[in-house]
This record gives C-alpha cells, structure tokens and sequence, in this order.
C-alpha cells in the first residue's frame, strides 16, 4: 500500500541506509517500551516515581504520534476503503495509548502530591 521499496530504491544508498536506521531505531524504542509495560505491568501503574515518569514520557510519544497521525499523514495517506481504515484504525489506536498512559501519569502525579502510599 505504502510502496516503500520502491520510494526508498529511489534513495541514494546513504540516505536509503539513514532510513532504514531510522525506522529500526522507531521499533526497537516502541517495542522496547511494549515490553517493559508488559512484564512489568504493576511497577509501571503503580504510582512510584519511575512508572509515573514512565507514562508520563509515552503518552507524550503517542500524543505526537496521534498528532502526526491526524495533521501530518491524513492528506497524503493512501486512499480507498484500505487506506482509509488504515488510516482511522492507527489514529484511534494511539489516542487509546495516548489516554490510557496519561490517565495513569496523572493519576500517579495527583499520588505524589497527596503523598499517597
């Protein structure tokens, strides 16, 4: 849909290879952060410093996602009942992430500041 060998072929090797690097460095830090949430669910919701800060810095990144999601892709993002789809299906996901890590930063800043245990 997105024919991305095609469009990076078109790329000088250099900037093809700055690309690919790009794109990997995007899955290992989304992935990464997937697993940290994932075998350590508690510690990550549990209202400490670290989990609070945690999701205080992924619901930044899915928020700037969403916001590319719906600014950035929406005029260029391929059409069709597909593309379309694609297109609303990603952005509803990332507003998900984006709420759900917020609502647990908040909830972990307003326990800091009640000094809640």
């Amino acid at each position: 849909m997105l024919h991305w060998k095609e469009d990076l072929g078109q790329l000088s090797v250099i900037n093809r290879r700055i690309m690919k690097m790009i794109g990997l460095g995007i899955m290992l830090t989304t992935l990464g952060a997937g697993v940290v949430v994932v075998i350590a669910p508690k510690q990550v919701a549990d209202g400490s410093r670290l989990g609070t800060a945690l999701c205080g810095y992924l619901s930044l990144v899915w928020a700037q996602r969403a916001f590319i999601q719906a600014f950035l892709y929406a005029k260029v993002w391929p059409g069709g009942f597909w593309g379309r789809l694609s297109h609303y299906g990603l952005f509803a996901n990332v507003v998900l992430k984006t709420g759900i890590y917020f609502m647990v930063f908040a909830l972990g800043l307003t326990r800091m500041a009640l000094q809640v245990p």
